[in-house]
């Protein structure tokens, strides 16, 4: 597979507008991602045999279908991914081409990710699926430092390295946040208490909520106005709270350093 350099760079520049956003304001527009899956269909077409390609545009427009439109929700959505994942999985079938089938099984990952919470931004999920699209499979000679190894590069493909280590650079975001909880005695590393007024301004998730006029602890995530106007209501001052991480913005440096180093998983091997 050859990326090409102009779609590597406006994705580039996509990401870079995408971390603007998420750092000013934690809403992503979605034409970024649009954009992505987008310039995947059209690559497709340039750097696979036009038998593949079309099955993999295909695929791609599905997924994104899915991905964008707000009627492809409960069954609806889950036949949108079971027949994008599907026509993905084809050209590995007829053609022994795998490219399709990753993306597949990262665009499910992601999709389950964010399903369970551990994925928490619609942004960050939506850029991690777009780029399951974009780069199924290492571009050939990009990588100056961690060449690929088939066929653990499979495993280790571009979407999969990119998310560990964003993982890894957002840990550097938290330590400010670390060093917090632990002063104020948290159970565990992500947590601070902070008035509900300044929480109201700040980008942080509320970890208490009012259920049957009771005070209880809760997942991080939901419309955090609404928690912050129920505490408020009840006459709770103080409230548990987790940081917002921009993570696209740790997204957009491990695409870089990927695109161009290639995965440091590579060592493992």
């Amino acid at each position: 597979m050859t990326v090409l350099p102009s779609v590597a760079i406006l994705t580039m520049l996509v990401l870079i507008s995408a971390s603007f956003h998420d750092v000013s304001s934690r809403l992503i527009p979605d034409i970024h991602w649009k954009l992505v899956c987008l310039m995947a269909a059209v690559a497709v077409l340039f750097e696979y045999e036009i038998e593949c390609a079309v099955l993999l545009a295909a695929g791609y427009v599905i997924l994104s279908a899915y991905m964008f439109s707000e009627r492809l929700v409960g069954a609806a959505g889950v036949v949108a991914v079971a027949a994008g994942c599907a026509v993905l999985a084809l050209p590995y079938i007829l053609y022994s081409e795998p490219s399709g089938l990753v993306t597949a099984v990262m665009f499910l990952f992601m999709l389950v990710l964010y399903s369970t919470g551990l994925l928490r931004g619609g942004g960050d999920a939506k850029a991690m699926m777009s780029l399951s699209m974009l780069l199924p499979v290492y571009p050939e000679g990009s990588c100056i430092l961690w060449e690929p190894v088939y066929p653990a590069a499979y495993a280790f493909n571009p979407v999969f390295s990119i998310m560990l280590l964003a993982l890894l650079i957002s840990l550097l975001y938290g330590v400010k946040t670390i060093g917090l909880s632990r002063k104020q005695g948290a159970k565990g590393f992500s947590s601070y208490r902070m008035t509900v007024e300044e929480a109201r301004t700040s980008f942080v998730w509320p970890l208490e909520d009012i259920v049957d006029g009771k005070k209880v602890r809760i997942k991080a995530g939901g419309i955090p106005k609404e928690v912050f106007d129920r505490l408020e209501a009840a006459g709770i001052d103080q409230v548990w709270v987790t940081p917002m991480i921009p993570f696209v913005l740790p997204i957009t440096i491990a695409y870089a350093i990927v695109l161009i180093l290639g995965s440091p998983l590579f060592l493992l091997v």
